[in-house]
Parts: C-alpha cells; structure tokens; sequence
C-alpha cells in the first residue's frame, strides 16, 4: 500500500499545483450557482400554485385560477403528495377543489396572496364552502436553494468523468508505461487516481457547502450527515469509475474529453440540476430516473433541504449508483491499457 499512497500523494499534489483544474472545480461552481440562482429567471421550483380539481363542474373556476402567474394543474398529484410537496417548501400554495368546497392549504407567507386570489374567484365558486389551512415554519425552496445540492452533484460528476481525461494524457505523455515498468501494478494506479479525486470530490464539495449555507444564506441542513457523507464518496466512486472506462476505452486525450464533455453536458441539463424532473415527458423521466447523476441529485437535494424521503426511493438511488459505479468499475478495470 505504500505505492498507493505515495502514488495518491503525487496525483494530488499535480492537481493542486494545476490552476485551471481548481478553477474548474473550485471557482466555476460558485459562478454557475449564482448565475443560475439569482441571474436567470423561473429556474428550479417552477411553480407557486398547484391546481388539484375533483368534478365536472369545476372548470370555471380551474381556468379562472390559471390566469395567476406561476399556476398549475397537475392531474397525477394526490391530495396527501401535494400537502408534502408543500411541507417540503417546493410549492406554495396547493388548492383542492371539489364539487363542495375549495381548500386554500398555503405557506404563512403567502397569506395576502391567498386572500386576494379568493376574493378574485369568489364570484365562480357558487355554492362550495371555501376553507383556509395555513403551514407555518416552512422555507419556500428558492432558485438558489435548488440550484445549490444541484451543483454539488454536478462538480462530482465532473471531477470523475474529466479524471479519465487525465489518466489518457498520462498514457499519451509514456507516464503509465514508465509506471509499468518501476514495477507498479495496474489496480494501484487505478486505486490512488480514486483516492487523489476522491479528495478533490470532498474539498469541492465542502467549499460549496460553506459558500452556499454562509455566504449565500441557503438553509442547508446536516442531520443526516452521514448519509450525505456517503452519497458523496459513493457519487465520487461512481463518476470516477465512469472515468476510468472512457480512459480505458479511449485512445486520445482529445476523445476522452470530447466524450466526457458529450457525458457531462447531456446529464446536467436532463437530470435534474437546473429543472425538477417532472416538467419532463414521463417516457424521458423514466429514461433519465436510471442515469446516474438522476438519484444521486435528488437524494442530495432531499437531504440537504430536509425533505422526506421514503426507504423505497433510498434504496433504489443507492441501487442504481452501486449498479453504475461496479459496472464501470469492473469493465475500466478490465480494459485497462498501460499504453
């Protein structure tokens, strides 16, 4: 083990000393959380109003509600999933209505809001009763607050696919062959460019933490650090391993990165960091639920946002990132090339 770890050593101290690699994966994630946090508009919760309608004759007064900014109708959405949507901060305002009644369930904070909206429909609400039920002491999930857990997903998956990159360069520049021949065996160079990012994965992700909860005010929550912990090394794994099959599939530095760039772009627009998955078509979210950086964001999101998260959807994220990281893992193992 003493190769493997003065191996890591040597991988970490070039990754320090490269500035463009810390800039990428220090400073450009700061920048992208608040570009897209507080420059551009209507990203993350997309959504203040929730239309849940029962009966044929409530058309009227859904399509009179429709004219409010922000306001949707979402047939799927059960009663008891919106009042959780709605503890969870990603909605502010969920009406119910039915062939009796109208029920308001909102956050405090929209209170006058609510008010004014009721006065509006009052006239096409004919003989339903109207209620109010107001939820105190929850945050509304703000763009930045989406964006942030978003991010941190976002820099692991790039510090594991662009590891690739470098270990082609290291091929290309003759150092693995040089490597090979001191007597280093292929798993211990495998296993310390692993550990070498796996420290990178942790900095970056503590310096966007502490950027994001004290600089930027987001309401990060660490009750569960452990499994945020864990979901982070385990993303770490997987994206490193991903890494490590396009360096063994690849020849050229060049084809390494133009893939890793194709990889890195398609996920981080289609799986959930800058829009929540249920805009999407439901055939697209079943395609993309599968991908690895799909489970790993959202576990990070509910876990950093303190929303509920049932066992069934634990274990299948971890599932489906365990699949992901052993698949590459086993396969970038086995078509490893010194040259």
């Amino acid at each position: 083990m003493k190769s493997v770890f003065a191996l890591t050593k040597a991988y970490i101290s070039l990754l320090v000393k490269d500035k463009m690699t810390l800039f990428w994966f220090l400073a450009f994630p700061l920048l992208f959380v608040l570009l897209f946090g507080y420059v551009v508009p209507n990203v993350g919760n997309q959504h203040d109003m929730v239309i849940l309608a029962e009966g044929e004759n409530s058309k009227l007064l859904t399509d009179q509600l429709m004219t409010f900014p922000r306001t949707m109708i979402d047939e799927d959405m059960t009663l008891n999933k919106g009042k959780t949507e709605l503890e969870n901060g990603n909605i502010s305002i969920l009406v119910f209505i039915t062939e009796e009644r109208v029920d308001f369930h909102y956050l405090k904070e929209e209170e006058k809001w609510v008010k004014n909206i009721q006065q509006a429909i009052t006239p096409n609400i004919g003989p339903r009763i109207i209620d109010s039920v107001t939820y105190e002491g929850v945050h509304k999930i703000e763009p930045i607050d989406f964006i942030m857990p978003g991010m941190i997903g976002l820099t692991i998956m790039q510090i594991g696919l662009f590891g690739g990159t470098s270990l082609l360069e290291d091929r290309s520049k003759q150092i693995l062959r040089r490597l090979k021949i001191s007597g280093i065996k292929p798993w211990q160079v495998i296993l310390s460019h692993i550990l070498s990012r796996l420290v990178m994965v942790l900095f970056s992700t503590l310096v966007l933490i502490v950027f994001g909860r004290v600089i930027l005010g987001v309401p990060l929550q660490f009750e569960f650090w452990y499994t945020q912990f864990l979901f982070i090394i385990l993303g770490g794994f997987v994206f490193l391993s991903l890494g490590l099959l396009i360096a063994s599939i690849l020849k050229s530095p060049e084809a390494g990165n133009i893939l890793s760039q194709s990889v890195n772009f398609l996920m981080a627009f289609i799986c959930g960091i800058f829009i929540p998955l249920t805009i999407l078509p439901e055939t697209v979210q079943s395609i993309v639920s599968f991908l690895p950086l799909t489970p790993l964001v959202e576990m990070l999101r509910s876990l950093f946002l303190g929303a509920a998260i049932e066992p069934v959807t634990l274990m299948m994220s971890s599932l489906i990132l365990l699949f992901w990281g052993f698949a590459s893992f086993i396969l970038g193992s086995l078509l490893f090339k010194w040259e």
